[in-house]
């Protein structure tokens, strides 16, 4: 019976599942997110912009190669158009929450705004069961970073693009989470597996 619920799950989330396929988009991001462009001379930002244009172009070539991987292996399942409404709507909600946060919270030692996201992770992480555990630790990860006091200007976790880099990483092994739960319950179709 439990077998049952997982090939369900998987079914019904299997576009989320394809975790490879956001990895090099998402690694790029959060690399891009994390290092400014502004810290260094200009020629350091001339090269962070060539590079990033590179990182962008190869990832975004990366997704027709890499959802041909997951086709090739596990078939395709039609996509409901609803599916992914209720992420998107609770996505926006998270992203509302976060800019308010930012806009009307002074710089206080701790980050209102990676609570709400660690917050709204753990939502996520208790509606998506299979996929808790990296749900579960990122969302502790954040409201704890969050809540501990930081000595200076304001934390470091409501700079957004630190922030989004964060989430860019948990959003990483998100996806590595995913591939090997879609990899445990449909297996291989290629010999020797």
């Amino acid at each position: 019976m439990r077998d049952l619920e997982r090939v369900r799950f998987v079914t019904s989330h299997y576009e989320m599942l394809q975790g490879l396929v956001v990895l090099p988009l998402l690694t790029v991001l959060g690399v891009l997110f994390i290092v400014d462009p502004r810290s260094g001379s200009q020629g350091d930002a001339v090269i962070w912009w060539g590079t990033a244009t590179v990182g962008l172009v190869a990832a975004f070539a990366a997704i027709p190669v890499l959802s041909r991987y997951y086709r090739r292996r596990y078939g395709a399942v039609r996509v409901q158009r609803e599916q992914g409404r209720s992420a998107l709507v609770a996505t926006g909600v998270v992203f509302a929450a976060v800019a308010v946060l930012h806009k009307v919270t002074p710089a206080w030692p701790f980050s209102p705004e990676a609570v709400a996201v660690g917050v709204g992770v753990l939502v996520a992480g208790w509606r998506l069961r299979p996929l808790a555990p990296p749900f579960v630790l990122t969302g502790v990860a954040l409201i704890v970073a969050g809540v501990l006091p930081f000595q200076g200007v304001g934390h470091p976790l409501s700079d957004l693009s630190i922030l989004l880099g964060v989430c860019c990483g948990a959003a990483v092994l998100l996806g590595v989470w995913s591939h090997l739960l879609l990899r445990r319950v449909l297996g291989g179709n290629e010999p020797g597996e």
